[in-house]
């Protein structure tokens, strides 16, 4: 397939979209940021399974199979409450493989007024995202991702001026400003965290006997991404 070209769409009617909301797999929300201003009859939710992120660092396929699947599922939950979905799988033979290739060829297909995003954790994404947005002359807008208890923002203020950053001093200060298990000022209990005791041995013996872990048996959803 020759880049620019249109995609197989998981829905019809998306051509002439104002809003196309890029919700990436770690950001699976309904009430996302993204979402606040969302309008069924003329905004539709952009989804990609991109080869080049299920491969830029080694990954365990069960992970794989459960960031896909939760996608999958996601993709179902928005197309039930009426939402218009561009999805794009794996295994679709025009996926170009990466965030640059399919968000040039998404824009074009639904001819876009506005790529909208909620921050992305990683910041190589981001960079590939809003550079994909330039070449592509779509307007992006990138809100707030609700799902983080401080901001980039608040934490650039927090590292302001310090010769060296903690972990221990941020976590704290969270702690204070969000009255997180906290007595007053002081941590419940008198202990911050208990760091020095988990760090014990347990022994020759071990553990000891442990519960078999919950399971749950596979979906049809998760045995296709399977």
């Amino acid at each position: 397939m020759t880049p620019g070209a249109t995609p197989a769409m998981t829905t019809t009617d998306v051509d002439g979209t104002r809003h196309l909301i890029l919700v990436l797999g770690d950001q699976l929300a309904v009430d996302a940021a993204v979402f606040d201003d969302f309008d069924q009859n003329r905004d539709a939710v952009l989804m990609l399974e991109v080869a080049e992120e299920a491969t830029y660092v080694p990954q365990h396929k069960l992970r794989l199979v459960l960031f896909f699947s939760a996608m999958r599922h996601f993709r179902e939950e928005l197309e039930g409450k009426g939402y218009r979905v561009c999805y794009a799988t794996l295994e679709d033979p025009t996926n170009l493989g990466g965030f640059t290739g399919e968000i040039d060829r998404w824009v074009r297909a639904t001819r876009a007024e506005k790529l909208i995003l909620a921050k992305p954790g990683d910041f190589r994404v981001e960079q590939a995202i809003v550079s994909t947005a330039e070449k592509a002359a779509c307007p992006l807008e990138i809100r707030a991702d609700r799902h983080f208890i401080c901001s980039p923002e608040e934490f650039g203020a927090h590292a302001a001026g310090r010769k060296t950053l903690l972990l221990e001093t941020f976590y704290r200060g969270l702690r204070r400003s969000h009255g997180v298990l906290m007595d007053g000022d002081r941590p419940v209990g008198g202990r911050w965290n208990f760091d020095t005791d988990n760090r014990a041995s347990f022994g020759r013996d071990g553990p000891g006997p442990l519960r078999r872990p919950r399971s749950f048996r596979p979906d049809a959803i998760t045995r296709e991404v399977i």
